[in-house]
Order: structure tokens, then C-alpha cells, then sequence
């Protein structure tokens, strides 16, 4: 529920127009439906796809959105980017285990992760299924207790947010395993001040968001963990997370975009001008967004 080399563009020139095409996906609002806008904060629609649960979790491949619905069991829901072609029970998880905790697309397949209670944390399972909705295979993976947030599966390996308390303080860790369960587990990131479901993947690198007393950043690491940067880009003093509490995060070829509890979303420039701009959703003021962007 996420750049490569940047460059000026030149306002008015089509470099510049293609720059701004594309489309951010939003839910988990308390309002029920799903809604887009665009990179330029363009044709806001906060009423996109109804569906009678909370998206807890969306993902965009080729042209499809997926979500997964706030319900019992775990039902994941698919619709074309423009929001035709609706199929809100397009996957039924196994009765038993409910609560998505992120959807990630890899190969060919959608694979998320189900919780056995509504609270989020674990023990926690890795299910997948085809594009298409065939080949359900659910629990094919254990991914232990308390991982919380986004899963993203890559290169062959499912990355995860392991949450633990200590002492009444949340430290979160950014845990890599190999995808099937063949050895062990690796942290790429440990006991960070990450923002909750920020974590997004592009190319062979790691991104999601981490507040602290020195500011708000946006961090990178390598997806073999050999290389971290907790101060990749500073997010601006300044947009809708200045003023409302931060929670999830999306990611296109130019952009970070963070929702925020206040219906907004910012969207940061990792290179050029303006660093920020507030995109308005015109969706209810609530809590818990979940993000998606087109490439």
C-alpha cells in the first residue's frame, strides 16, 4: 500500500509534458472507494473503484491495478487502470488467515503476504497467484512473526518489514530472504525510524521513507544490502506531511510520492525543480493510505 539519472526539463517542451504523465493510485482511506490522480495533480477522482473494504494494500502491473480488501479471508480485487473492468473478488485467500500486508508483482505472478489475525503481525505466510488468478498457492512461504508493512519479491528473493517492540519503542528492520526459504535471512536495514508501508522497490535498489529529530528522508539501499544510504534525499520542510502523519509511499521513474492521513499526497523530485508539490486527492480526511504509481 520506490530513480536513476535525472535532468532539467524545459517547461512547455514535450520532454517536460511527458515528464508529468502518469498516475497515482490511492486507498485505505476511510472512505471505501479508490481513486487516482495525476503526477501534475491533475483530474483528481477519489471515487475511482468502490469496493466494500479498506485497501490495505495496491499494486500496478501492465494495465491493471491490483488491491487487496480490508475483509475476511483475504480477498485480493483487480480492475483495468481506468477503472473498468472491476473484479472485486478476483482472488479468495484460504479461510483462516485474513489481513494482507502489501502486494508485489514479480515474474508473472502477484504474491502477498496473509497474517492469521486482523491485527497485522504474525506468524506471517508469503501466498502467490498467476496474473490471470489461476495457480493459487497459498502459504507457500513462512516469513516469521511480526512482519508488518509492504512485501516486495524480486530477483528471486521476498524483502519485508520485521516490526519489534522494545520497551514500549518500535524499531523496524528491513529483512531479506530467499524466495522459496532456501537459507537464511539477511537485514538490509536495521532498527530504522521507517515510516509505516513507505518501503518500495525500483531497479536493484530499496526505498521508503524514515522520520527522525534531524528531518524527514527518503533512504536507499541495495537489494543485496551491500550498500545503504539512510539521507538519500531530504523531503522539504514543507507539503502535507509537515502538517498530517505520514503512511505509505509509491514510486515511479521520477517521483516519491507519500500519502498522508489528511487526504493529500506529496510528491518529491529526486533531481531538478520543484523538490515537492502537493497533489490534493480531494478524498476524506482519514488514516492508513496505501500508495500505487504508474511507471
Amino acid at each position: 500500500m520506490l530513480f536513476g539519472a535525472f535532468f532539467s526539463l524545459v517547461v512547455g517542451s514535450p520532454a517536460a509534458a511527458s515528464a508529468d504523465a502518469g498516475t497515482v493510485f490511492f486507498g485505505g482511506w476511510y472512505e471505501d472507494p479508490i481513486g487516482r490522480v495525476g503526477f501534475d495533480g491533475s483530474n483528481p477522482d477519489p471515487n475511482l473503484i468502490e469496493d466494500d473494504g479498506i485497501a490495505q494494500g495496491i499494486t500496478v502491473s501492465g494495465d491493471y491495478l491490483y488491491w487487496q480488501a480490508n475483509s475476511y479471508p483475504v480477498r485480493i480485487g483487480r480492475s483495468r487502470l481506468d477503472g473498468t473492468e472491476v473484479q472485486s473478488d478476483f482472488i479468495m485467500g484460504e479461510a483462516g488467515l485474513s489481513n494482507a500486508n502489501g502486494l508485489s508483482v514479480s515474474e508473472g505472478r502477484l504474491y502477498w503476504s496473509e497474517t492469521r489475525n486482523s491485527s497485522g503481525f504474525g506468524p506471517s505466510f508469503l501466498s502467490s497467484a498467476n496474473l490471470d488468478g489461476s495457480g493459487l498457492a497459498t502459504r507457500q512461504q513462512s516469513l516469521g512473526p511480526n512482519a508488518t508493512g509492504p512485501v516486495i519479491v524480486t530477483q528471486g528473493y521476498v524483502i519485508f518489514v520485521h516490526e519489534r517492540d522494545a520497551r514500549g519503542i518500535t524499531h523496524w528492520s528491513i529483512v531479506r530472504r530467499k524466495l522459496g526459504g532456501r537459507g537464511g535471512s539477511r537485514r538490509i536495514a536495521t532498527d530504522r525510524p521507517l515510516i509505516s508501508d513507505t518501503l518500495v522497490s525500483r531497479d536493484n535498489y530499496l526505498y521508503w521513507v524514515e522520520a527522525a529529530d534531524h528531518g524527514v528522508y527518503i533512504a536507499r539501499a541495495s537489494l543485496d544490502g551491500s550498500s545503504i544510504n539512510t539521507r538519500f534525499r531530504r523531503v522539504p520542510d514543507k507539503g502535507c506531511h509537515a502538517r498530517s502523519p505520514m503512511q505509505g509511499g509509491a514510486i515511479s521513474s521520477r517521483y516519491y510520492f507519500i500519502g498522508c492521513e489528511s487526504g493529500r499526497i506529496d510528491r518529491v523530485s529526486m533531481n531538478g525543480s520543484p523538490r515537492l508539490r502537493q497533489l490534493r486527492t480531494r478524498a476524506r480526511l482519514g488514516s492508513g493510505p496505501v500508495l500505487a504509481a504508474t511507471p
